[in-house]
């Protein structure tokens, strides 16, 4: 099969395409032909050996698929032929992936499987961040910082749907426009030296729940933002710069910045169960990723330098299946 393998430690021009065997189907797992795969910034890093959890070098790169089940490995609740959608901790980039039965979850027949690539990490990352970790509350105010993103368009949807209002932070007039058709009632400029005044515009009672995947001057001009008892949602780094918060800021407002980072071994039934909650959503209609753009089989490292370089709008997701 075609896969794309991190050889070493570095730049880019460490992945490439190669033929490796199709893997052996371990106990415990199921084997999967991979359709669609998202793209995802820990990728990026992933392959400069800074993400938290490394995979030593060589791996198959990717941890995001939908695809269909060839092999269930014995397993009764899967059925050749199963669309199926899964978080993994490596392997997604290429035609087949040995999963992890218990990570794979069942989509409903004629899922578009381009929509379910955008779902595993995105779309469970808001859903922990803001219910399990904020616990946001219906007519509560949520600042969303690179509103125009995977996460970021996934978190307005869920909070929006939960009956929260959205703020989306965003510089680039076209991803303040995605924002704003995707549900966000209010756009702030985060790039502007006064965007926090601006928002106390917005919002004059502060912000209760802010998601930050930027890191930097972000974070530290949000918890100006806060609201009394206002909670930060720590999601990333982005911008390259990991800030030291000024505990004072938080201690005035009773307020709590709040690191969201999830292991699907960590909690095994718990993510599994918002996952499968993300798939029913998914299929009723009241969640639907913004795909920025299907990227073709061979042009991966092009799509995942677009993806670093803060050039692209809602989730890319790679065309594995006409490799």
């Amino acid at each position: 099969m075609k896969a794309w393998v991190v050889e070493g430690y570095g730049t880019l021009d460490r992945v490439s395409i190669r033929d490796v065997r199709i893997p052996v189907v371990p106990a415990g797992c199921a084997l999967v032909r991979v359709l669609r795969a998202g793209l995802n910034f820990a990728d990026v890093i992933s392959v400069r050996g800074e993400y938290q959890v490394r995979t030593d070098p060589p791996f198959i790169l990717g941890a995001e698929i939908a695809g269909q089940v060839v092999d269930t490995g014995g397993f009764a609740h899967l059925a050749f032929g199963d669309l199926v959608m899964a978080q993994v901790t490596s392997g997604a980039y290429a035609e087949y992936c040995a999963v992890d039965a218990a990570r794979l979850i069942r989509l409903a027949p004629g899922t578009d499987p381009t929509q379910a690539a955008a779902i595993p990490i995105s779309y469970t990352t808001a859903s922990i961040a803001l219910f399990d970790t904020a616990c946001l509350r219906a007519s509560e105010t949520v600042l969303i910082h690179a509103a125009a993103g995977g996460t970021g368009i996934a978190a307005t949807q869920l909070a929006r749907n939960a009956g929260a209002r959205v703020i989306a932070a965003t510089a680039a007039p076209e991803k303040a426009a995605v924002a704003t058709a995707n549900g966000a009632s209010a756009i702030v400029n985060n790039r502007a030296a006064d965007w926090v005044e601006t928002l106390r515009g917005i919002a004059p009672g502060g912000i209760d729940v802010v998601l930050d995947p930027v890191g930097g001057d972000i974070t530290l001009q949000s918890v100006r933002a806060l609201a009394w008892g206002g909670r930060l949602l720590i999601v990333g780094f982005a911008s390259g710069a990991i800030p030291a918060i000024p505990a004072n800021r938080l201690l005035v407002k009773a307020a709590s910045a709040r690191g969201v980072f999830w292991k699907f071994d960590a909690d095994p039934s718990g993510i599994a169960a918002v996952q499968r909650g993300l798939a029913t959503a998914l299929a009723e209609g009241t969640i639907r990723p913004i795909i920025g753009a299907t990227v073709p089989f061979a042009a991966l490292k092009e799509g995942l330098a677009e993806l670093a370089g803060g050039r692209t709008i809602g989730k890319l997701v790679l065309d594995v299946e006409n490799a």
